[in-house]
């Protein structure tokens, strides 16, 4: 089964989703359906960071602070083979290569 099919969600042919809005309207004679969606918060669209798991967004913060795996498993209270792994998984979800990548980004989207 593909991702894609994973999160769809099935509703009622009378029960369209909530983001969804259409508009009916007649052009040159012909009845045409626009159909929008809403787009994400501008917050939310901006953060390169709110795709991530909560642990995962405290690391990536701890790394934009300046703060070594070390440091931030001693903050977080976990060891630096746990940090290095929420790393990569962070590097990955964010299209990133290495920890100044994700220093880039961040300061580039408005984190730091």
């Amino acid at each position: 089964m593909s991702r894609a099919r994973e999160r769809w969600t099935p509703v009622s042919e009378n029960t369209p989703p909530a983001e969804l809005r259409a508009q009916r309207i007649v052009l040159d004679g012909e009845e045409v359906l626009i159909l929008s969606h809403a787009l994400p918060s501008t917050a939310s669209a901006l953060d390169p960071l709110s795709g991530l798991a909560p642990a995962q967004r405290e690391v990536a913060r701890l790394v934009l602070e300046g703060h070594s795996n070390a440091g931030i498993a001693a903050l977080r209270g976990t060891s630096e083979r746990t940090v290095a792994k929420q790393l990569d998984t962070i590097y990955r979800r964010l299209g990133v290569r290495s920890r100044a990548e994700l220093c880039v980004l961040g300061l580039t989207r408005g984190r730091a």
